[in-house]
C-alpha cells in the first residue's frame, strides 16, 4: 500500500508532531511505500536550507518531500 503522511514538522526538526510523525514512519515503512509530504526544517538555524520550491530525499525506505513556504509572519 502506498501511504502519504502530511505533516508541517519532520526531523531534523525538533518540534513533537515531527518526532510523532517519525514514529509512526518507522513503524509503517517496513510493510509499504511511505512518502512524507512536510515543510523545510526551520526549527534549528544550522539545517536551513536555500529556498527552493521542493526538494526531495530519501532517509532508508521513506521518501520525503519537502515543500517551501512563504517567510510571512503568522498573526
Amino acid at each position: 500500500m502506498r501511504i502519504l503522511l502530511l505533516n508541517l514538522y519532520y526531523p531534523p526538526d525538533t518540534s513533537a508532531t515531527a518526532k510523532m510523525a517519525h514514529t509512526v514512519v518507522d513503524a509503517i515503512c517496513v510493510h509499504h511505500h511511505v512518502t512524507v509530504l512536510c515543510g523545510r526544517p526551520s526549527y534549528d538555524p544550522t539545517e536551513r536550507r536555500p529556498w527552493r520550491l521542493y526538494q526531495t530525499e530519501n532517509a532508508g525506505l521513506v521518501r520525503i518531500i519537502r515543500a517551501g513556504s512563504t517567510a510571512f509572519p503568522r498573526f
